[in-house]
């Protein structure tokens, strides 16, 4: 019936709408979402480009952000636990201008991170690499950010 890409962006867009409107008004899209792979896309238009017809670094952040984040958030709830996660830093580097749909690719494991979390109650922090590309112009990264996630259990008991 419905992908599991296209119900994961409702659920994004619904949830955005309301509590943080600035990633509604990007409207990102998941093209990946996997067990260790999310893919986040942005398209590039009038929401999202800068006065040189390129990405914001606005809309870059949310994309990079969302695909590290949105794994944990979609994870804690298929266990039935509260967990929020927080971006405790942020580290970017760009090497061109996103002057297409960008496309942000997170490779990581964050089951360790959940179980850890759970286990010991107490806040746990990881490390993640986000790259960020063009696919329609190039397969050049145009961006790299480096996150560092930090998630604590917050069930109630």
């Amino acid at each position: 019936m419905f992908s599991r890409e296209f119900i994961a962006t409702l659920k994004l867009w619904a949830f955005s709408a309301i509590k943080i409107p600035i990633v509604f008004f990007c409207r990102p899209r998941f093209v990946v979402l996997e067990n260790h792979k999310t893919v986040i896309k942005i398209n590039l238009g009038r929401r999202t480009k800068n006065h040189v017809n390129s990405m914001y670094v606005g809309a870059m952040v949310v994309g990079a952000e969302l695909a590290a984040l949105f794994p944990i958030v979609d994870k804690a709830s298929r266990l039935g636990r509260t967990i929020p996660p927080v971006v405790k830093d942020l580290k970017a580097e760009y090497f061109m201008r996103a002057m297409g749909d960008t496309h942000f690719s997170c490779e990581a494991n964050i089951d360790e991170l959940i179980n850890e979390a759970i286990k010991t109650g107490e806040r746990v922090n990881k490390k993640v690499t986000i790259n960020a590309t063009c696919p329609d112009l190039s397969d050049d990264i145009v961006a790299k950010f480096e996150l560092t996630i930090s998630v604590k259990d917050k069930t109630k008991k």
